[in-house]
């Protein structure tokens, strides 16, 4: 909080208060200057950037209502962004049932490399159209088609590895490529997407399982015994992801934060699903399960590993250092609790399931469903730090120019002022 002086009996009051507690002029919270973030200069109240640095910044404001106090809290733990504009389904997916030829495909699993670089100051909300996921999911489902055929038909035992990478990484591959494509600054190339799921879905597994060795986690309490689950999964992914955004210089925004969780997410629950498969007692029971998980894929280690992967880089905030101390941060914070309380009732209603037979066979499919909702969210959220940096180098253009003009200017000016030279005779 700072001090400010009234606008009308010039007494020091907050810059959050509403009136003045001395004469009781109603404050105008929109209009008054602020402080710039980066370089501390006071920004006029006209003004969106700072005429210094060409930094945008954001204004107080207060809620009247609950729900714009929510959206107060909400821009809070977000790091102050807020959604200046949602970006739909419809502009998500406009093109998903366009004609696209092997260029197209191409200009999308390049984006971001020094082949096909992207200029921050030009990125829109256009940008964000993704369709290229719909053709790697037909791609595995015709993978899926023909090991079916060839295992279950035609009873070829070979296949089973096929068959079971195909069900196992349809949808989560599916799902990377549409937060690869959402994603507009295109700072994490696909090859590195590829190596994060990879490298990160198995190093995840790996941490679990040490985890699990070294604390002895097992309970004859089944409610007890799921939260210990849930607990060791998603520390070990929040670990790895946070890992991998401590070592990648170019992961700076929400939307790559959101990429990178998803990408090792996906590696996770593909990895996991094969040993679940491999492991199954028969035929009907692989072939139910491998659907069933393939579907279920899109409410589960991916989307929580996503939502992990936005909350580090709320907490770290835009072009600063990662620093562990940022796990400890409110940010994170809710976004690690969010993916934890989702799999600990996962995980209940599972066993519960499979021990009881029980008919809450539908909440994971409730759960898929709801567990976008706050994705959704922070996707609008990153798209609005993604604008803010297009705003900010924009401005920073803008800056550089006119204080450019200004020294040539004044050089012009000081030429013009100075004596001239008399040549003696």
């Amino acid at each position: 909080m700072a001090l400010v002086k009234c606008t009308e009996c010039g007494h020091e009051i907050s810059d959050a208060a509403e009136s003045c507690p001395k004469c009781g002029a109603p404050q105008d919270l929109a209009s008054r200057p602020v402080k710039c973030p980066d370089c501390g200069t006071m920004v006029p109240g006209t003004a969106d950037a700072c005429p210094k640095c060409g930094r945008p910044v954001e204004r107080t404001t207060v809620a009247g209502n609950f729900g714009g106090a929510m959206s107060n809290s909400l821009s809070k733990l977000t790091g102050g962004l807020k959604m200046k504009g949602k970006v739909t389904a419809s502009d998500i997916f406009r093109d998903l049932f366009k004609k696209h030829n092997a260029d197209d495909m191409d200009n999308v699993f390049t984006k971001g490399t020094k082949y096909n670089p992207v200029d921050v100051k030009k990125i829109t909300s256009a940008d964000a159209s993704a369709w290229a996921w719909s053709r790697v999911l037909l791609l595995f489902l015709a993978l899926i088609a023909i090991f079916a055929i060839g295992y279950l038909a035609i009873k070829v035992g070979t296949l089973l590895p096929g068959f079971v990478f195909a069900c196992a990484f349809a949808l989560p591959l599916a799902a990377v490529i549409f937060f690869h494509e959402i994603d507009i600054l295109h700072n994490i190339t696909l090859r590195k997407t590829a190596v994060y799921l990879l490298i990160g879905g198995a190093a995840a597994i790996i941490v679990t399982v040490f985890e699990s060795q070294v604390f002895k986690m097992n309970s004859n309490d089944l409610i007890w015994q799921c939260l210990l689950i849930s607990l060791t999964e998603e520390v070990a992914k929040a670990l790895i992801i946070a890992g991998i955004i401590s070592v990648d210089k170019r992961a700076n925004y929400i939307l790559d934060g959101l990429l990178i969780g998803a990408a090792v997410g996906a590696g996770f629950a593909g990895f996991e699903t094969m040993g679940y498969l491999v492991a199954a007692g028969s035929i009907n029971q692989l072939t139910s399960m491998a659907f069933q998980r393939a579907i279920l894929s899109l409410g589960m280690h991916l989307a929580w590993g996503a939502l992990e992967g936005a909350g580090i880089m709320m907490a770290k905030g835009y072009k600063k250092r990662f620093s562990w101390a940022n796990l400890g941060s409110v940010q994170f914070l809710v976004a690690f609790i969010i993916p934890f309380l989702f799999h600990w009732l996962w995980d209940v209603v599972a066993m519960n399931t499979g021990t009881n037979a029980s008919n809450d066979d539908w909440v994971p499919y409730i759960l898929t469903l709801v567990i976008w909702v706050p994705i959704i969210y922070t996707i609008n959220i990153g798209f609005a730090q993604a604008i803010d940096a297009k705003n900010y180098y924009l401005n920073l253009a803008t800056v550089a120019a006119a204080n450019n003009a200004e020294k040539v200017a004044d050089e012009k000016k000081s030429t013009k002022s100075a004596p001239k030279k008399t040549a003696k005779k």
